[in-house]
């Protein structure tokens, strides 16, 4: 799916699909799988390792009672971009429930976009930098963002005036089990309270129960940054789980300029 609402990461300009992705004086090629890398210059975003995690946990869509949260939010012929889409599985559930959405997602990894755009054709993939978005002013209705980083200053450029910013955040015992697992001491997740310069319309805490067999833990673990702050026997502390109920809390708010 082609998009009109790119513009060029250098000159700021408009870009036009004709073969490859133009402004006039910067061409940029589209890959095999339909993302474009709009990333200049380019960024570490993130590695194999964490994209297969991540491929590997939403194949069995854990997280559906969030989306169909953050799905209340979205409106029939809404443009929707997700900032930092991983590998896109939240475009992918809201577009199959509507399909007169447009749905683009963004991420600073190719590797992620690779993925994203491999498994969900109905969307538009490009790699880009949160702090440059590759799209025109104030043509997006809904922007969404899970557990990713963002630029307000950005998102606020983007939007329609009335647009919907949907943030997502742990809530204080998002994946406590796991937690109590891994760690003699668990320590909560710090609540969350930004000061953005926009209009809050919605707060609410999302949570529900997840049984998950021990693929999926350690897919979850692996995503986490638990992996990289963890004793070195965590991994085998979560093999001795064939399966564990594990909550899903998270911060739902909306936003509207």
């Amino acid at each position: 799916m082609k998009t009109n609402l790119l513009k060029c990461p250098l000159c700021h300009q408009p870009l036009i699909f004709n073969h490859q992705w133009s402004c006039g004086q910067h061409h940029f090629d589209e890959a095999k799988e339909g993302y474009v890398n709009l990333c200049v210059p380019p960024i570490k975003g993130d590695d194999a390792f964490l994209v297969q995690a991540r491929e590997q946990f939403f194949s069995t869509n854990p997280y559906q009672p969030l989306m169909i949260e953050m799905k209340k939010w979205i409106l029939p012929n809404d443009v929707v971009l997700d900032v930092g889409c991983g590998i896109g599985a939240y475009l992918k559930y809201f577009k199959t429930q509507d399909h007169t959405l447009t749905t683009l997602g963004c991420d600073g990894s190719k590797l992620a976009i690779k993925k994203a755009a491999k498994h969900d054709s109905l969307s538009h993939y490009v790699v880009a930098n949160m702090n440059n978005l590759p799209y025109i002013d104030h043509h997006i209705d809904v922007i969404i963002s899970v557990f990713a980083p963002y630029d307000i200053k950005e998102i606020t450029r983007v939007l329609k005036p009335k647009g919907r910013f949907i943030l997502i955040t742990p809530s204080t015992h998002h994946l406590v089990e796991l937690k109590k697992i891994i760690y003699d001491e668990v320590k909560l997740n710090p609540s969350h309270h930004p000061r953005l310069d926009l209009t809050c319309i919605e707060n609410q805490i999302v949570s529900f129960t997840m049984n998950l067999n021990q693929s999926s833990l350690l897919s979850l673990f692996q995503m986490t940054p638990y992996v990289y702050k963890s004793p070195n026997d965590a991994i085998e502390k979560i093999k001795s789980h064939q399966s564990l109920d594990v909550t899903a809390s998270f911060v739902l708010q909306v936003y509207q300029t």
